[in-house]
């Protein structure tokens, strides 16, 4: 005791080192007991975390994933790309699509949309981590970039945002996102190949995976539904609006999913 008591951090294995050919390794288990109950009782205060309580319709949560690691290819070349992941917290109800460019705003607004449409409703809150497209990270407090504030004011959601370098607080989302990377490995797996010949294909094998998720939670998705604010009448922009001076002569080049076409 004397010795947990200077540093509570001694592992008991250490302790038993203090003193040689009196215990053997027989004796361990009864020490790791009382070192646990000693520490449960007189150790260190420990951080007190309490079970979340998910509210029927109050939350959706937006997330990207890289999928690099899983080492897909689109016709035997490496296909490079994230996934948008939107999750309902209190039922599962998921929405996933790949993203082509970076964590943009119009990735954003598009998934988000998607999402909406697709669940048939707005939940009170959307929540998301420091994305750029969606908030100012130059600034100390939590401040809206002007075209994500107008699109929860579309939709009327209220925008929230992760609590940063806290990850169990976050697990709605965190948890999922492993849960969903797993689950597409082991069907890759599965499918005994990481190949697919077109985007489209990749698309659908990815939405078969999404659709068992959700007829999972069906019965929770069936409750939550009616608690989602209904949708508004029309979408609202998820591109880019540039203005630039041109000529009779000039070409126009537009940003798309796949590089820059003119």
């Amino acid at each position: 005791m004397p010795l947990l008591e200077s540093n509570p951090a001694l592992q008991p294995i250490t302790l038993e080192e203090k003193a040689p050919n009196q215990f053997d390794h027989s004796h361990l288990r009864a020490l790791q007991r009382k070192v646990k109950k000693w520490r449960a009782k007189l150790g260190p205060e420990q951080e007190v975390m309490f079970l979340q309580r998910h509210i029927v319709g109050d939350m959706g949560i937006s997330d990207y994933t890289w999928m690099n690691k899983l080492k897909i290819t689109l016709a035997g070349e490496l296909f490079e790309h994230k996934l948008y992941h939107y999750r309902l917290v209190y039922s599962g109800w998921t929405y996933v699509q790949v993203c082509l460019g970076g964590e943009s705003f119009e990735s954003l607004s598009s998934g988000l949309q998607n999402s909406f449409w697709r669940s048939g409703g707005v939940p009170a809150m959307h929540r998301t981590d420091s994305l750029s497209a969606a908030f100012n990270n130059h600034s100390e407090q939590e401040v809206l970039t002007e075209r994500y504030r107008k699109l929860c004011q579309h939709f009327s959601v209220k925008a929230t945002r992760n609590n940063k370098g806290v990850a169990h607080k976050n697990g709605a989302i965190e948890s999922a996102r492993g849960h969903l990377k797993r689950k597409i490995d082991q069907q890759l797996l599965l499918r005994g190949s990481r190949d697919f010949l077109t985007l489209s294909d990749y698309e659908t094998f990815i939405n078969l995976i999404i659709a068992k998720i959700n007829c999972r939670c069906k019965t929770h998705f069936d409750e939550e539904k009616p608690h989602l604010q209904a949708l508004p009448s029309r979408r609202t922009n998820d591109f880019r609006e540039q203005y630039v001076k041109v000529t009779l002569r000039s070409r126009i080049r537009a940003l798309c999913p796949q590089g820059n076409r003119t």
